[in-house]
């Protein structure tokens, strides 16, 4: 598989949200967050608003003033702020030989947060601390100007927005940036604060510049708008174009639902004792009675195992047992938690590669034929996606007098009508079919070896929905895509054949072997991949929404899959969500990546003040055991420009005309 990795010409490690000082806090998970961007090899970490919770260390401040008299309190406050940095000192994340830069937050940091921000960079020399609220990075490689700028922003007033959309506070706090703004937004954008993870490349947005929100880096305990992500994102540009950026998330929130997983009983605990802390695991916190009741054993005997258990010292994976003399219950030191526990470092067991597109629109004079036929292959050749997902509306049909809008190509003696739409969109994905096929076939390595399995190795697999266009053959009384089907598949058998010849190899199954790799599935189909994880795809009949995660979020929520494939709207937004499954008694990490389209433009969307996302996007998903550890999204699209797409979809239908026969 061609698959050449590269190195970004900056790669950058972002977090937010630590919330030092609240119960939340995990300081396990900072260490894991330098361990992994080490891992990443970024050049700088920025952190983006959070680096305490105010309003918990705000009371805590309070509890010190007690007692103390007025005159003392700026003392006792000087005394509470130095106790805090010595611990920061210590434990904020350190990663030798690069800079972390540090931004808070004057609505989540507030006046505290800033004055420990300061204090903390004041004796930490990797440290740096930039504006509250936000600012401007101007990045670099090799120490020379990318003319490239990353906007850093972080809530600067009380932000409560509670809401069940992720997008709904990052576009207000970026709109509210535009309007006060004097420096202009950057080139892309980040918003800390609000643990979610969205991607949106920006064309289609009111912002009309790529953006990214991050998720949380501590365990959330308080809804303020629609807090759903724990984890960290690495932005990674390969290019000067911001809008081909790839961005990576990493999930943590599995290991925080499972944190008391990670407990392990003392090595010489009693049988009583191992069967009371699985309980207290399983169940939460209990009182000596319940506990009794649960495990079957007399109270007397559970009492005195039960205060063995509180009289054991901490240690590394042990965080010891309190009794809460408010509830009378049995419950885990918080505490351990906050500051001892160690997560792991989850190793990437599968990795799914994926290429999405939708609302192709095969015929439409503006669509960029060039561009999916010659560039979509070498975007898959160069990443080594192997699955090939359209979403649906493959040709732009005839409803809406398309033809007498001249919005439908003209053909050489004769029109495309229905079928010969489907006929070009099969030509189409066959020619990024076969390009892939051919770079990845390997005779020499396919004679010597398992021939059925070099193919099917070297072919990509093809999924794909119609769409509300395709459909539109419907009343007539006509299937959708079935010229497409059966074009496609006979192409590309005829392609494989061909290939195959060049080296005097000839199989007669080489049909069934196009098929197998070749699947048509219904709107919200699951289908399984290789490493286990789930698929589907939609194509909503709806229109978009400004507020643009809503139909993401509608479609994770309609699929129920690990990973969803979304088009119709002309915009690009790749969404995460965490979501617990109550009969599985268990959450997980699910993703939608809802794709452009490969028009440039459209005359109805023009009418309505609508600007679409043009380009394909790229997603690979790393999972562990069936579950979703690190995502790594790419949106790409540099459209032929307008001057020449005349030209070029006259090249492209002429070799559509030489290979297939339009009816």
């Amino acid at each position: 598989m061609q698959n050449t990795k590269r190195e970004p010409l900056v790669s950058i490690g972002l977090m937010s949200g630590l919330n030092y000082g609240s119960q939340g806090c995990r300081e396990g998970l900072w260490r894991l967050a330098a361990t992994t961007f080490a891992e990443e090899g970024v050049d700088f970490v920025v952190l983006a608003g959070g680096l305490v919770d105010s309003r918990s260390l705000l009371e805590q401040l309070k509890l010190a003033h007690v007692g103390v008299k007025r005159k003392h309190r700026e003392e006792a406050t000087d005394d509470f702020i130095d106790e805090h940095v010595d611990h920061l000192v210590e434990e904020f994340p350190r990663l030798w030989g690069k800079k972390l830069y540090i931004m808070t937050s004057p609505a989540y940091d507030g006046w505290i947060g800033e004055r420990i921000a300061s204090e903390l960079v004041r004796r930490r020399d990797d440290l740096r601390l930039y504006r509250p609220g936000a600012d401007r990075f101007e990045l670099e490689h090799n120490d020379k100007p990318l003319n490239l700028i990353l906007g850093v922003y972080a809530p600067k007033k009380g932000v409560w927005m509670r809401g069940d959309y992720f997008s709904t506070p990052i576009m207000r706090q970026l709109k509210d940036e535009m309007k006060r703004g004097t420096r202009g937004m950057g080139d892309i954008n980040t918003v800390g604060c609000f643990a979610s993870a969205i991607f949106n490349p920006g064309d289609a947005s009111e912002l009309k510049l790529p953006f990214f929100s991050l998720p949380a880096l501590y365990k959330i305990a308080e809804t303020r708008t629609a807090e759903n992500q724990i984890g960290i994102r690495v932005l990674n540009l390969y290019s000067k174009k911001a809008k081909e950026a790839t961005l990576i998330t990493y999930n943590f929130k599995d290991l925080v639902s499972q944190e008391w997983e990670l407990i392990h009983t003392p090595p010489d605990s009693t049988r009583i004792q191992e069967e009371l802390v699985a309980v207290l695991k399983e169940r939460g916190p209990q009182t000596a009675g319940q506990f009794a009741d649960l495990i079957e054993q007399p109270r007397a005997t559970v009492g005195r195992a039960l205060d063995k258990l509180v009289e054991r010292r901490r240690s590394k994976s042990w965080p010891g047992i309190i009794r809460d003399e408010n509830s009378k219950r049995y419950t885990f030191y918080l505490p351990w938690f906050q500051q001892d526990l160690e997560y792991p470092v989850e190793e990437i067991e599968k990795v799914d590669s994926i290429l999405g597109f939708g609302c192709l629109h095969a015929a439409c004079v503006d669509t960029d034929m060039k561009y999916f036929r010659d560039e979509v292959p070498k975007v898959m050749l160069e990443s080594g996606a192997d699955i090939l997902c359209g979403a649906g509306d493959f040709i732009e049909g005839l409803r809406h007098d398309l033809m007498l809008k001249n919005a439908i190509l003209n053909g050489d003696g004769y029109m495309f009508n229905y079928t010969n739409q489907e006929k070009l969109a099969a030509y189409l994905v066959s020619e990024v079919l076969t390009t892939v096929f051919r770079a990845r076939w390997n005779a020499r390595k396919a004679k010597a070896g398992d021939l059925e399995e070099s193919i099917l190795k070297a072919l990509p697999t093809f999924l794909y929905i119609p769409g509300n266009h395709c459909e539109w053959v419907a009343p007539e009384g006509f299937n959708s895509l079935a010229t497409f089907g059966d074009t496609l598949r006979r192409l590309m058998t005829e392609n494989v054949v061909g290939t195959l010849a060049e080296a005097k190899i000839y199989r007669p199954d080489l049909a069934q072997l196009v098929n197998r790799r070749i699947i048509r599935l219904e709107p919200n189909q699951r289908h399984l991949l290789a490493s286990g994880l789930s698929l589907a795809m939609l194509h909503p009949y709806m229109s978009r929404t400004k507020t643009t995660s809503i139909r993401p979020q509608e479609m994770l929520t309609m699929a129920n899959t690990n990973i969803v494939i979304g088009a119709n709207f002309h915009v690009a937004e790749a969404v995460e969500e965490w979501k617990f499954d109550q009969a599985k008694r268990c959450g997980q990490q699910h993703v939608c990546l809802q794709v452009g389209t490969l028009k440039h433009k459209s005359d109805f969307e023009n009418t309505k003040l609508k600007i679409v996302d043009f380009g394909v996007g790229l997603l690979k998903v790393g999972s562990l055991n069936g579950k979703i550890k690190r995502t790594e999204t790419t949106f790409l699209g540099t459209p032929t420009p307008e001057s020449q797409m005349r030209a070029a979809n006259k090249a492209v239908r002429e070799a559509f005309e030489e290979r297939v026969r339009p009816t």
